[in-house]
């Protein structure tokens, strides 16, 4: 069994040998890249002539392999996924111009967003917008089909030789928001049925048969929540920067709103009636911890949507509620002990 390390380097001479002849003269390098929230992850990259290559991470090939999985097999997933991405992927053929002229990017930006605390080293890189807790990043769109998207992060040197500021490359990303990636805002109920239902049917059940059993399970009396996230469901909480977006979901909920962060990829919105803002934010706590990967948390905050003002604003201060919770399990412990 190899180490990580000595695994890393037989991918690295060795993948080659597993892909078709064509790449027999092509290069392999493997770089850490810095990831959301402080995660680093070691990418491959196998480079031809124009240096445009898919990232393939190894750290969870890795875990398969330490997880029993044969060396021959992983190899293979490797290549195929590596192949998958690069030979099924539309590439422009002017893709190179694009990092040289802004007016050649300017149509393909766009934004994503981050905790600002968790992700100091790579904002320090990066030009963005600060929006609160959290920050927004901006990126050029490669390309985009069935098998997923490429895009490359706007750094700063990138930004000085386009000759634009964070400002401008936020105006680009929101000009482009809707037309390449539109908000989706869906009730939880039926965001829940589009999940379950599939898995439900049985063979010969309709889906009519398979809603009919889902609205005897789970009733919708009392569902009040909302998703905001994108139509490709990726990287979607971003809309919450937008009024636009902010003012629909108003006035679908009917009024002020809180807005939990559930992850990178889409917000929870809940009406104010009803709702307190300390229980929301333990829920929203308890959930990054649980159920949401490192890589995806957001943020441990609520924030709230005044309509009328047409602004949203932090509802809560984590560092407060951690000194408050720290300041609880203190009273607790001192009374035991007494």
């Amino acid at each position: 069994m190899m180490n990580y390390e000595d695994f890393k380097e037989y991918v690295k001479n060795n993948i080659l040998e597993e892909l078709p002849d064509v790449y027999r003269e092509f290069e392999v390098t493997i770089r850490k890249t810095m990831k959301n929230n402080g995660l680093e992850l070691d990418g491959l990259l196998i480079h031809g002539h124009d240096n445009i290559a898919p990232v393939i991470y190894l750290n969870g090939y890795y875990e398969q392999y330490n997880d029993g999985a044969s060396l021959e097999n992983v190899m293979s997933e490797i290549s195929n996924t590596y192949r998958a991405n690069a030979e099924h992927r539309s590439i422009p053929d002017d893709i190179l111009t694009t990092f040289d002229d802004f007016n050649n990017a300017k149509d393909l930006i766009f934004s994503k967003i981050v905790n600002t605390e968790n992700n100091k080293e790579l904002l320090s890189d990066r030009p963005h917008t600060e929006f609160e807790d959290l920050s927004v990043t901006y990126h050029v769109l490669i390309s985009k089909d069935a098998t997923g998207m490429a895009s490359s992060p706007i750094t700063n040197d990138m930004a000085e030789k386009f000759g634009v500021t964070a400002k401008e490359l936020d105006m680009a990303a929101n000009e482009n928001m809707a037309r390449n990636n539109p908000m989706v805002i869906t009730s939880m109920y039926d965001m829940m049925k589009d999940m379950m239902i599939p898995d439900m049917m049985a063979p010969g059940m309709s889906r009519e048969e398979a809603e009919e059993m889902f609205n005897d399970m789970v009733p919708s009396d009392g569902m009040d929540m909302y998703v905001l996230t994108n139509e490709s469901k990726i990287n979607g909480a971003v809309w919450m920067t937008n009024v636009e977006a902010l003012d629909v979901a108003a006035e679908r909920i009917g009024g002020d709103f809180f807005l939990l962060p559930s992850s990178v990829h889409e917000c929870i919105l809940v009406p104010k009636n009803g709702f307190d803002e300390k229980e929301l934010q333990n829920m929203v706590m308890t959930v990054n911890q649980s159920q949401v990967s490192p890589e995806d948390r957001l943020s441990d905050n609520v924030y709230s949507y005044d309509s009328k003002e047409h602004k949203l604003t932090l509802a809560t201060d984590n560092k407060e509620h951690e000194q408050s919770l720290d300041h609880t399990m203190e009273q607790k412990h001192s009374a035991k002990t007494h």
